[in-house]
């Protein structure tokens, strides 16, 4: 056995650091099971998020500390592949958090960009709260607590009442009381 090798000190030694290996590595599987929405909320705040992809020298998710324009999301991402212009009216265009740009090549060496929005799961990911006004039932079920048939009855309120008028009323939809709001509240937006 290789322990005959090394004193009785040594065994100890080489044992707490097997312990603390175990123990890291548990807390670690913890971290990794909590909820990504739970976890989002360790990320800096204040911060504009924007997913650039397509026709770009680097795709990928791009911070920065204030609002910025199409030009300067596309500029981050190492600029368009190939020789390609930018229309002026939409390089100046101003983009906001959770935004996603889609370059691709137009006619006459135009470059055609569409502005979406992130997938659910990176807005909450980013910290990005969700609108609640105009989220699909698939940001909706991305929530903490919020199931199919829950998103449902928001989207069916939403269109009834023709939108929120404050966060609070989300309480007024069945199966959504004041514990679930509060978990929800750091989520979701009106605009």
């Amino acid at each position: 056995m290789i322990m005959k090798y090394f004193s009785t000190n040594q065994q100890v030694v080489i044992f707490l650091i097997i312990i603390s290996l175990f123990g890291l590595y548990l807390w670690q599987e913890q971290g990794e099971k909590a909820p990504r929405a739970e976890r989002a909320r360790l990320l800096p705040e204040g911060q504009i998020h924007v997913e650039v992809l397509g026709d770009v020298q680097k795709e990928g998710i791009y911070c920065f500390d204030k609002g910025i324009t199409v030009r300067e999301a596309v500029t981050e991402a190492g600029g368009t592949t190939g020789r390609m212009a930018l229309a002026e009216d939409i390089s100046s265009q101003r983009i906001s958090n959770g935004s996603k740009l889609i370059v691709s090549r137009g006619e006459e060496g135009l470059i055609i960009i569409k502005i979406r929005r992130m997938e659910p799961e990176k807005l909450l990911i980013y910290s990005i709260p969700i609108e609640l006004n105009r989220a699909t039932e698939e940001e909706l079920v991305a929530l903490p607590g919020i199931g199919e048939s829950l998103a449902g009855r928001i989207i069916e309120y939403r269109r009834v009442k023709r939108g929120f008028s404050s966060l609070e009323e989300l309480m007024e939809v069945k199966g959504i009381g004041s514990k679930k709001y509060e978990r929800l509240k750091g989520f979701i937006c009106l605009h």
